[in-house]
């Protein structure tokens, strides 16, 4: 049966090379009035039948490519959309992210390495079970120094004024940009627990100074009112501005899958 099918899309391959060979075929008479619309459709007609065979075939057929590539940025994230799940079961499962933003601990500069998270998942009746959890902070680098510089970030659990290492990370850089870093996913279930969860973490860098440094949140983040910023943002983000008015905070993006009970 596919060696059927091959034959088929191979005479069809041949046939739109013999009709066509330089483009416009060669007639005369009544035929000729219109050769280019007598040959489209000719091409449609042909590409039809491939898509068929293809599709009978078991592989995809092609697609128009209409799609814009997708924008590289280290301060844009891709969009966080509900997605129903499929897995047989009576649960309605979706994928969701939480992001949240940090806000800074004390007033002092030396405190400002100290982030607090607050994940506040309500009371509703959902079982969040995390995939992935990543902290994302930005490296700044100073574009007078055109040398690249090694750092070692390191991120600490602070709790009851002990500190644990979670993770850290070893880079090269370059230019500003955002940098990942992976948090024990076992941490950050504990933290999904209704009603809310809080995280105190402390960042270090090694070999940061004046070239290099990390961008922290200033002494109270409010806004006009007084009111305090919302820290958590659920299934969608905001974008994050470098060089804008307002000044990049480092975040945490959590990625879970909500099974409602």
């Amino acid at each position: 049966m596919y060696l059927f099918f091959l034959l088929l899309l191979l005479m069809a391959t041949k046939l739109s090379s013999a009709l066509f060979p330089g483009g416009v075929r060669n007639c005369t008479g009544s035929q000729c009035d219109n050769p280019l619309r007598s040959n489209l459709k000719q091409i449609q007609r042909l590409h039809r039948i491939k898509q068929h065979i293809l599709l009978a075939l078991g592989f995809q057929a092609d697609q128009p490519n209409n799609k814009k590539p997708p924008v590289q940025s280290n301060s844009t994230f891709k969009n966080n959309v509900s997605i129903n799940l499929s897995n047989g079961s009576n649960h309605d499962t979706r994928a969701a992210a939480i992001i949240s933003y940090s806000e800074s601990v004390g007033e002092k500069k030396k405190k400002r390495s100290i982030l607090q998270f607050v994940i506040n998942t309500g009371s509703n009746q959902t079982h969040l079970e995390v995939v992935s959890a990543h902290l994302w902070l930005l490296v700044k680098k100073r574009k007078s120094k055109k040398n690249s510089k090694t750092i070692v970030l390191k991120v600490f659990k602070i709790q009851h004024k002990h500190k644990s290492q979670l993770t850290y990370l070893r880079t090269r850089v370059k230019k500003t940009r955002w940098q990942k870093l992976s948090l024990p996913i076992s941490l950050v279930q504990e933290l999904v627990k209704p009603p809310q969860g809080r995280l105190q973490l402390k960042i270090e860098c090694r070999r940061c100074g004046r070239a290099v440094k990390i961008v922290l949140p200033k002494r109270g983040s409010k806004n006009k009112t007084g009111s305090q910023i919302p820290p958590v943002r659920t299934l969608r983000h905001r974008k994050m501005k470098i060089n804008g008015r307002s000044r990049p905070r480092p975040f945490l993006v959590i990625n879970t899958l909500v099974k409602n009970r």
